[in-house]
């Protein structure tokens, strides 16, 4: 119960910092704004609190899905673990994290290197100037069509980004989340059979109750990361 009312309030909260957005663009900077996305923190100890249900993690998915993408291509994939078993391998394979274990469910963010060869043509964007008046499909063919380097790079790209909305969805309703990597690609296609369809993995997120014992890690300084031109 205190679960369900806590993702109601976050819910809210958030819907009502929107609901502002668009009263008023000044408000674009509000605190409670960057509150939430600075409240963000990467779970290290999950509680068995249970599942998340089904219908959430499909909607934190479907959030995931609004991210962009080169050529609209929505390459990233997602491989779910749900069960023990599953998510033991993963462990096994990533040097024994127990927080794969100790989570509800653990989202493999993948990338499609085949993208083009399935492309269906109703995601093609609309023709323009800011195509040349050129087929998305044909400049994306001459761009990515014979280069597997490039194939890899924006398959990894757009599921990298993709993840990061599922984070936020996630955080959003009131969930932990850690993102995890350090497992060997070639070992994870094989025990997951993903291999032979193109897909390669960018990172694993595990999603479940955290213990929200957090303590404050010391950012760099906003002038120490960025440059100017």
């Amino acid at each position: 119960m205190k679960r369900k009312i806590f993702k109601l309030l976050a819910f809210y909260s958030f819907s009502n910092i929107f609901c502002v957005l668009g009263l008023s663009s000044e408000f674009i900077n509000d605190s409670k704004i960057s509150e939430f996305f600075k409240s963000r923190r990467s779970e290290q100890v999950f509680v068995d609190n249970g599942p998340v249900e089904k219908q959430i993690i499909n909607d934190i998915l479907d959030d995931a899905m609004s991210s962009p993408s080169s050529f609209n291509f929505q390459n990233w994939r997602f491989l779910v673990l749900e069960s023990a078993e599953a998510k033991e391998k993963l462990s096994k394979m990533s040097g024994g994290q127990t927080k794969i274990k100790q989570a509800a469910t653990v989202v493999v963010m993948l990338g499609d290197t085949k993208v083009i060869s399935t492309y269906q043509p109703s995601l093609r964007p609309e023709i323009g100037p800011w195509t040349g008046y050129l087929d998305p499909l044909e400049i994306a063919q001459l761009e990515y069509g014979n280069n597997k380097q490039l194939q890899r790079d924006e398959a990894i790209r757009s599921a990298s980004i993709a993840g990061m909305n599922l984070i936020m969805s996630a955080h959003l309703r009131g969930l932990a989340t850690a993102p995890v990597s350090g497992f060997d690609e070639s070992s994870f296609s094989n025990v997951f059979g993903i291999e032979e369809q193109g897909l390669v993995p960018a990172v694993a997120i595990c999603i479940g109750h955290g213990h929200k014992i957090y303590t404050k890690k010391q950012s760099r300084k906003l002038s120490d990361v960025t440059l100017y031109r």
